[in-house]
């Protein structure tokens, strides 16, 4: 489990936990302003692979590929009102190896 209370802005690959080809769950509270939130979460990657769990337009969004073969992305049904949530994305790595479709949950308040 990797538990960040503060802002990261920066984290070496080697010090970043492991989810290739694995299962796992973020788990995220966020303070969703008036007018909406906008915004990454949690990224991790770069040019040849990686995920992100961001805002867009009050939406959570979740998406990731691997050397660009397979691009996924999952997107909450409903917008954020403002105030306090807790988005949780669970991400089943040995299912997705298959037909690459990642489940989020409904954010709670």
């Amino acid at each position: 489990m990797f538990t960040y209370l503060k802002p990261v802005t920066g984290l070496p690959d080697s010090s970043a936990p492991e989810c290739l080809n694995t299962s796992f769950t973020i788990t995220a509270d966020v303070d969703v302003p008036q007018g909406g939130g906008e915004g990454s979460i949690v990224a991790e990657g770069g040019r040849f692979g990686g995920y992100g769990l961001y805002l867009v337009k009050g939406k959570p969004v979740f998406t990731c590929h691997l050397l660009g073969l397979n691009r996924v992305r999952w997107e909450g049904p409903e917008t954020l009102a403002p105030g306090r949530h807790t988005i949780v994305f669970d991400f089943n790595g040995v299912e997705a190896s298959d037909d690459l479709e990642p489940e989020g949950r409904p954010p709670t308040r």
